[in-house]
């Protein structure tokens, strides 16, 4: 692979050839996505959280302009993950097996055994360690996580028991802006009073606080008020699984798509008369009841029907002057 396809990728200029001009960065600049734009001025000790791309790309800009060095730094994935494994019980540091190192035998999709989880709980973590401030708070409903949670992307809750009652919950999270691409795991830690302790993901800005955390944690406060009486069942051996339906996608033919317009214009009942025409109805009744119908409407075939003074003085069929005839009266007038 080329060095400035790795450089695109990675974000590390120090692949790069030395006489490589500014110029030359800004254009490739232009062409990094998010990751490689993160990586870029997290290696040069810039903070990177809640940007957009364009403005990770101006920052980066700064930053070449400046001629900003690299800072060698360790990779603390690992002792960030065993940071966030470690509780206090009875005053000693216990450290769990992290998310990741658990048996997976010992992962179980039945939920049964977890605490009860509420939104109070789910609160108190974004306050206390994902630094919700009062005012995101209040707003939480608009938040990206929220409507993750309310668009079902978490799906496949297990759970995993640890010492000293404490449980890990871990889930699928289908990607906002990918639902092809493999799903994020994202886990949370909680003791048996249902105390969120620490949470993770599998993304990129796995900070503890992330939307796919925020979903999972307001997904599972929703579940477990929806399974609040669980403890209640006479059966213990009755199975408590996640119940939530996953968002799915699933691709139809234009034919098997079923599509109907509702009419702009409803009819009104208190003006419908409904009209039987027999056969003893002549044309002429037939247009002129039809015409006193639809009198007084915005209709063009009200122009068509027009009842015109002619239609007044219209010479009487036979059987019309039949019905007019009057015994032992003349009838010359009908001559």
């Amino acid at each position: 692979m080329k060095k400035q396809n790795v450089a695109l990728l990675t974000g590390r200029w120090d692949t790069y050839p030395q006489q490589t001009t500014k110029l030359t960065m800004a254009a490739e600049l232009n062409r990094m996505l998010k990751p490689a734009l993160r990586s870029f001025l997290m290696e040069r000790g810039m903070t990177v959280s809640d940007y957009s791309v364009q403005q990770l790309r101006e920052l980066a800009f700064k930053a070449v302009e400046l001629d900003l060095p690299v800072i060698s730094t360790p990779d603390d994935t690992v002792s960030f993950l065993q940071f966030r494994s470690t509780v206090v019980v009875n005053g000693e540091k216990v450290t769990f097996p992290t998310v990741f190192q658990c048996d997976q035998k010992g992962w179980t999709d039945d939920l049964k055994n977890i605490p009860v989880f509420s939104m109070a709980d789910a609160f108190a973590y974004l306050v206390s360690y994902a630094k919700w401030t009062p005012s995101r708070l209040r707003t939480y409903k608009n938040e990206r996580g929220f409507r993750l949670s309310k668009s079902n992307h978490i799906s496949s809750a297990e759970s995993f028991n640890l010492p000293h009652e404490h449980f890990y919950i871990k889930a699928s999270c289908i990607r906002e802006t990918s639902q092809k691409a493999d799903p994020y795991m994202t886990w949370c830690l909680v003791n048996s009073e249902g105390v969120c302790i620490s949470a993770g993901c599998h993304c990129t800005a796995d900070d503890g606080g992330c939307k796919q955390v925020v979903a999972l944690l307001f997904c599972l406060a929703n579940w477990s008020d929806r399974h609040i009486d669980r403890n209640t069942e006479t059966c213990t051996d009755t199975k408590c699984g996640w119940d939530i339906p996953r968002k799915v996608s699933v691709p139809m033919k234009l034919d098997s798509i079923e599509h109907s317009v509702n009419s702009r214009v409803q009819p009104f009942e208190h003006v419908y008369d409904p009209i039987n025409r027999d056969d003893n109805m002549s044309d002429v009744e037939f247009e002129t009841g039809l015409h006193n119908l639809i009198q007084g409407h915005d209709t063009q075939i009200i122009e068509v029907l027009y009842k015109s003074e002619d239609s007044l003085t219209m010479p009487k069929s036979i059987i019309e002057s039949a019905e007019d005839f009057l015994e032992n009266s003349s009838f010359l007038e009908y001559l």
